[in-house]
C-alpha cells in the first residue's frame, strides 16, 4: 500500500452490512474534504483522525444519526397507527349510532353510547401498547448496538 493510503475505512466499517460504520466513514470524508478546502496539512489531519478518540467520535456521531433515523421511522409508524385508529373509531361510532334518532337502543343493559365509549377505550389501550412496543424495539436495538451483541445481523 502507498504512504497515501490510510486505514480509516477499515477502522470504521467492519463489514459490508455495517451501515453505522459507513455513516461514520461518510462523516470522516466530509471533514477531510473541509480540511482540504481550508488548506490544512492532510497528512497531519489524517494522523489526528486515526487516533482512537477520533474513531470513537465518528462512531458516536453515526450511532446518533442511526438512532435519529430509527426514531423518525418509529414516529411515522405511530402516526400511521393513530390515523388508522382515528378512522376506525370514526367508522365504529357512525356505524353504531341508531338509524332512527328517536329510538334508544339497549344492548344487554348497556346503552349504545356506553358501548362506543368502551370500544374507544379499548382502542386507546391498544394504541398505548403499540407505542410501548415500538419504543421497546427501538431501545432494545440501541442496547444491542451499544454492547455489540448482534454481530452480523441488521444491528
Amino acid at each position: 500500500m502507498s504512504d497515501q493510503y490510510n486505514q480509516m475505512h477499515e477502522k470504521l466499517v467492519k463489514t459490508s452490512e455495517d451501515f453505522t460504520g459507513m455513516i461514520a466513514y461518510s462523516i470522516y470524508k466530509a471533514e477531510k474534504r473541509e480540511a482540504i478546502k481550508n488548506g490544512l496539512n492532510i497528512v497531519e489531519f489524517t494522523k489526528l483522525k486515526l487516533q482512537s478518540n477520533e474513531i470513537g467520535k465518528y462512531k458516536r456521531e453515526a450511532d446518533g444519526l442511526v438512532n435519529l433515523f430509527l426514531q423518525a421511522a418509529a414516529d411515522e409508524k405511530i402516526k400511521g397507527i393513530k390515523a388508522e385508529l382515528a378512522r376506525k373509531i370514526n367508522k365504529l361510532t357512525l356505524d353504531s349510532l341508531p338509524k332512527d334518532r328517536c329510538t334508544k337502543v339497549f344492548l344487554g343493559g348497556i346503552t349504545l353510547v356506553q358501548q362506543v365509549l368502551l370500544e374507544i377505550f379499548g382502542l386507546l389501550l391498544l394504541l398505548r401498547f403499540c407505542l410501548g412496543f415500538c419504543r421497546f424495539i427501538v431501545m432494545e436495538y440501541c442496547q444491542r448496538k451499544r454492547h455489540n451483541i448482534c454481530k452480523g445481523s441488521i444491528c
